[in-house]
Formats: structure tokens, sequence, C-alpha cells
């Protein structure tokens, strides 16, 4: 059950990194111009829809932040609780 906490806790992780080796590959991120930007923002969900809606539009952050690390860490704690709800199910059902 351990493994399956630790595994989902760190694949917003991975998928970070996976983002940023894109983001730098392709030069930067331009809004669904670029060849790989739908890959960075699939990515990036769940969280990636939420920076609307959590971030004024005042804040300017770089987009390796905004697109790739915000998302990604967001995501962390969100597969974390996902992945103890899946332990706590099946600790039940067995």
């Amino acid at each position: 059950m351990r493994h399956l906490t630790r595994t989902l806790t760190l694949l917003p992780i991975v998928a970070g990194a996976i983002s940023t080796i894109l983001y730098l590959a392709q030069g930067g991120f331009a809004g669904g111009h670029y060849r790989l930007d739908s890959v960075i923002v699939l990515l990036g969900l769940p969280s990636i829809l939420l920076l609307d809606l959590l971030l004024p539009v005042s804040i300017s952050l770089p987009d390796i932040l905004l697109i790739v690390w915000l998302p990604a860490l967001m995501n962390a704690p969100l597969f974390y609780v996902f992945a103890r709800v899946l332990s706590s199910l099946r600790k039940t059902e067995g």
C-alpha cells in the first residue's frame, strides 16, 4: 500500500521533470502554438486548469514555473490524497 502512495505522489514530480525537458527542448511555451505545448499542458492536469482561478492576473511568473512546476507541486498532494483513498478502499475490501 505504501508503494502505491509513494508512486502516485511522485508521479506529478516526474511529469514536471518530463515537462521541463520538453519545455527546454522546444525553447519555451507558446500557448498552444509550439508542437509540444499540448503535451506539456496534458502532463500538468488537473491542477493546470485551476491556475486561472487561483492566481491573479497581476502576478507575473516565468512560464516554466506557471505552466510546469506550479501544477506539478499542486498535483502532488492531490495525488497523495487519491492514493490514500485507494489504499483505504483496498483495505476495506479484503
